[in-house]
């Protein structure tokens, strides 16, 4: 079984711990131009163009916004009003594996298209509907397809 990291935001992090996101879309590279998706894979010509970078049963950590402290990690999604001091914080795409605290099991993935993503997709990425500017500017983004 393969443990890889993935950096989520500070924000996404905060859903992930309060039980709000339960799924996440990542980009496929190369990019494929395809004429049809297999649920997991995407071809062109019959032919394998591009293939997710995780599989079903892979183990990601969980790469968030952390720094060293007083000789022990400390995230920035457990402070409600985090210092912005220049140099205290360290992105999550640099976090090593031994300072992660979340680790989560890969269920299902599926490949699909940007515009397919739905209501109740939105809501399992961990978009919360009180906001009204995201909720409004998806629901005409829809109407506009």
């Amino acid at each position: 079984m393969k443990e890889k990291g993935m950096a989520f935001s500070t924000e996404m992090t905060k859903a992930i711990i309060e039980g709000r996101k339960t799924q996440t879309r990542r980009l496929l590279k190369p990019q494929p131009t395809v004429d049809y998706f297999d649920g997991t894979r995407a071809y062109l010509n019959g032919r394998l163009e591009a293939k997710p970078r995780f599989q079903v049963g892979n183990v990601l950590y969980v790469k968030e916004t952390w720094a060293q402290m007083f000789g022990r990690y400390v995230y920035k999604a457990d402070i409600n009003n985090p210092v912005e001091e220049k140099g205290v914080w360290k992105s999550s795409r640099y976090m090593p594996k031994a300072a992660a605290r979340i680790f989560l099991r890969v269920k299902d993935i599926r490949v699909e298209r940007l515009n397919d993503i739905n209501l109740a997709d939105c809501v399992e990425e961990g978009i919360l509907l009180s906001d009204e500017s995201l909720l409004l500017r998806h629901l005409k983004f829809r109407s506009r397809m």
